[in-house]
């Protein structure tokens, strides 16, 4: 049986980053299904161990980009929000990853608002935005 083969850095980048963005994250030698487990939150930096396991290569990475702390800017903010209403994906501008977005509303004609955050770089946006008709 072969050894186990590592993943060299970029690829273990590639792969968290398809873990945020919830893309598919297939091994990189073998294209197989990956087994990921992410370390707990309270963890810094928060560390995720990678392993094939049809090939048996793998690696363990620090995630560099979690908690990162520069925030969004305001051009950012709205372009997350425009996103959302016009029906599109909304990533984050820092590190591509989707955005959890829930839409909040007060009455039939109130006005209501969005709530976005970031699961990698713990980024969030509550803003009052008034309903399209």
């Amino acid at each position: 049986m072969p050894d186990k083969v590592k993943f060299t850095d970029e690829q273990l980048e590639q792969v968290i980053s398809n873990y945020y963005a919830q893309a598919n994250s297939q091994c990189p030698n073998c294209n197989a299904r990956l087994n990921i487990v992410c370390g707990e939150a309270r963890q810094l930096p928060k560390w995720f161990s990678i392993d094939c396991p049809r090939c048996k290569s793998g690696g363990q990475i620090a995630d560099k980009k979690y908690l990162n702390n520069r925030q969004w800017t305001v051009e950012e903010e709205k372009a997350i929000e425009d996103a959302y209403w016009e029906n599109k994906s909304a990533l984050c501008p820092i590190d591509n990853s989707v955005l959890v977005i829930q839409e909040r509303s007060f009455a039939e004609s109130a006005k209501g608002y969005l709530s976005a955050a970031c699961s990698r770089c713990g980024n969030a946006l509550d803003t009052k935005k008034e309903r399209l008709p």
